[in-house]
């Protein structure tokens, strides 16, 4: 399944963006050395995520037609993935598998319990903590967003 998982992500042609940046490929490599063997065969059969480039802020997941998941990557992200923090992107990332992971798109549950379970799933795997720092700095800029001061809570709390 690992051998299986690498050469299906690194030889999909919506992931050869990934590969123009040595760093950014560091960082996947990274991602799928979190992931346990029962989470990338969850993923090779039936919820491939694509990883795709976008314009917005940090990621997004949403569903495709066929049998992938999207996780939309935007420039702040991969500039994070890219830098010194970049296991704080690692848990951006493992976050948004986790969405897939839990099929969040396919029941009903509400928006801060689908972002208090993928964060559930970043801790599982590991880097709760680079979580964590990631909500404290965004935080410091959006001061408001009471969504990421319940996440923040519940993480600091575990």
């Amino acid at each position: 399944v690992e051998q299986a998982f690498h050469q299906w992500f690194f030889s999909t042609p919506e992931h050869q963006w990934i590969l123009s940046s040595p760093l950014l490929e560091k960082s996947f490599c990274r991602l799928h050395s979190f992931l346990t063997t029962a989470d990338k065969d969850l993923l090779l059969n039936g919820h491939r995520p694509l990883f795709i480039p976008s314009s917005g802020e940090f990621a997004c997941t949403v569903d495709h037609p066929i049998d992938h998941k999207v996780i939309l990557l935007y420039p702040d992200l991969i500039k994070l993935l890219q830098s010194a923090s970049r296991f704080q992107g690692i848990a951006i990332l493992l976050h948004e598998i986790g969405h897939i992971v839990s099929g969040h798109s396919k029941k009903e549950v509400s928006t801060i319990q689908a972002q208090l379970e993928a964060d559930h799933f970043t801790v599982g795997r590991g880097l709760g903590e680079d979580l964590q720092l990631f909500l404290t700095d965004y935080l410091r800029q959006h001061p408001d967003h009471k969504e990421c001061h319940i996440r923040l809570q519940r993480l600091l709390s575990n």
